[in-house]
């Protein structure tokens, strides 16, 4: 594990930043998907679906 000097943890804060405002955009998007796939979720009996389902489904599972 990489332990990080002062000067190295700062210099990193603004691409962390950037990370999280990227989450928090996809997070957003996953959301307001979220009622459009809940159909093809549930008819996605193991072998069909999308992959936005897919996706939609990995978000369901992770932001619990």
């Amino acid at each position: 594990m990489k332990t990080f000097t002062l000067a190295e943890a700062n210099a990193l804060i603004p691409q962390l930043e950037q990370l999280v405002d990227d989450m928090r955009a996809v997070r957003a998007q996953l959301l307001a998907m979220g009622p459009s796939l809940e159909s093809v979720v549930r008819a996605a009996d193991g072998n069909g679906g999308s992959k936005k389902a897919s996706a939609y489904v990995r978000f369901s599972r992770v932001s619990r």
